[in-house]
């Protein structure tokens, strides 16, 4: 038989699990991801007010970005030990109890404020990482055919947490409810916890064989994946991180313009990842990465030359456009190329992600002083183009261990059609045909075995006795000329 979803023979590692429970989870966790993400930086105010200066609100982040690395880079070792469901599961309740220890913040005092602040922000960088690579997988493994279409609508389901969250706390600040908020976050991720604790999840990678695990460490490809996401990072940061004080210190436009420009990015990142993921519908994957980054590069060169509230709205929401799906197709055609350590791969490549921001923000701040943010966003134009380069070349150079497709099911197999299931036939095996032997065949092709006392005692009806007769007769010779056709004639 051959799998609808898959279309081929192979082992497919989706067991029998309910497929769109288990989107539902995972999509409702990414959801989930994108509301936390920003919790801290949008309370800010709060924070402020309970005792953090300009410094040490500044210095709450650190932790966040290295454990988010750092988890990530462990994703092997999680993987290994508690599989990609449970993972899962463990970096959502960090995310969660980082909710909890925000909520606390403003009653600990001046003194307390801060080491709660960065419990809080380590919890949610450690969360983010762990549950990093098996939250990218678990598209490609439900929606095996359309894994790049998967994993960008993820993204586009976690871009709109981040840009919903800022929204709701400004709003609940005003209407004096803001610790209503990261209880709810608290309790809404204690909730997704068990749920993907009780779960039926499949499995991220293939069932592990005998023997060590190797990761593919010595890929070239890999490293090419991770060049692009660390390149993405270092680009990014620059409309992100720097653009309000670009907008409102190097051109002169007032704060709510400026605003104005940086939602103009986010807004037209999430709507652009909702674009590509239908687009990826009809076009293949591989052509759409580099014209993304070439994007990018147009957008770094032109955002220099904002001068009106207008132009660096339209400049800022076409940068992000083309920043919109870099990341996703980066992480879903890593994990096409390697299908048996997708979740690791994802894992990989976050922390690359992670270090570029990290390393392009802080590289930013040491660079502006010197050479203005004007040039430093013309500087900015490199990375992408560099990562623009690479997608090429890993789209004109087709992984070594392809197989090729297989052939197209006979006429005569019958697609296995279940809901929320693929096929878990053997390796290399084909499809069952009946062949309908000739009655030469059946006098040379050996005895057939005699039947059972259970199935000759079901035997009531004529037309029953009367086969079973003919089946004994092929299985005995005897049996077809004296005894056989006796029955036969009184059974009809």
């Amino acid at each position: 038989m051959t799998c609808v979803d898959c279309e081929r023979r192979s082992t497919c590692i989706l067991p029998r699990v309910n497929r769109k429970r288990a989107a539902t989870i995972a999509y409702t966790a990414g959801l989930a991801q994108g509301l936390v993400g920003v919790a801290f930086p949008a309370s800010a105010l709060v924070l402020r007010s309970a005792g953090l200066g300009d410094a040490r609100y500044g210095s709450i982040f650190v932790p966040q970005m290295a454990l988010a690395a750092l988890g990530a880079a462990s994703s092997g070792a999680v993987l290994e030990r508690l599989g990609a469901r449970r993972g899962l599961a463990l970096g959502t309740l960090l995310m969660g109890l980082s909710q909890a220890a925000l909520a606390l913040c403003p009653f600990v005092g001046p003194g307390g404020v801060y080491p709660l602040a960065l419990l809080g922000t380590s919890l949610l960088g450690a969360g983010a990482g762990i549950s990093a690579g098996p939250l990218n997988a678990y598209p490609q493994v439900l929606f095996p055919t359309r894994s790049e279409s998967a994993v960008v609508a993820l993204h586009a389901v976690t871009g709109g947490g981040l840009a919903l969250t800022p929204l709701l706390v400004g709003k609940a600040i005003e209407a004096r409810l803001w610790l209503a908020f990261p209880l709810l976050l608290f309790a809404g991720h204690v909730a997704l916890w068990l749920a993907i604790e009780r779960a039926a999840l499949p499995p991220a990678e293939p069932p592990r064989r005998s023997g060590p695990l190797r990761r593919p460490t010595d890929s070239r490809a890999l490293w090419v994946f991770v060049a692009i996401a660390f390149l993405y990072g270092l680009a990014e940061c620059t409309f992100g991180n720097w653009g309000v004080v670009f907008l409102t210190e190097d051109r002169r436009l007032g704060a709510a313009m400026a605003g104005a420009g940086a939602a103009a990015f986010w807004a037209a990142l999430s709507v652009g990842r909702v674009a590509v993921a239908t687009l990826l519908l009809r076009l293949p994957p591989s052509p759409v990465l580099p014209a993304l980054a070439a994007l990018m590069v147009l957008g770094c060169l032109l955002v220099p030359l904002a001068g009106s509230p207008e132009s660096a709205v339209g400049l800022f929401a076409l940068a992000g456009v083309g920043c919109s799906a870099v990341l996703p197709l980066t992480l879903a055609l890593g994990g096409r190329r390697f299908p048996d350590h997708r979740a690791w791969v994802a894992g990989a490549l976050f922390s690359a992600l992670v270090a570029g921001l990290g390393v392009g923000s802080f590289a930013t701040g040491l660079l502006r002083p010197a050479l203005g943010l004007t040039t430093i966003y013309r500087l900015a134009a490199l990375p992408p183009a560099i990562a623009c380069v690479l997608a090429v070349a890993l789209a004109r150079r087709p992984p070594a261990t392809a197989a090729a497709p297989p052939a197209p099911p006979p006429r005569a197999a019958r697609p296995l059609k279940r809901a929320g299931h693929r096929c878990d036939e053997p390796s290399g095996s084909a499809p069952r045909r009946r062949v309908r032997r000739s009655s030469t065949s059946r006098r040379t092709s050996g005895p057939v075995p005699m039947p059972t006392a259970r199935a000759i005692a079901s035997m009531t009806a004529p037309s029953t006795i009367a086969n079973a007769a003919r089946t004994i007769g092929r299985a005995r010779p005897i049996w077809s000329r004296a005894i056989a056709p006796t029955i036969v004639a009184v059974t009809k």
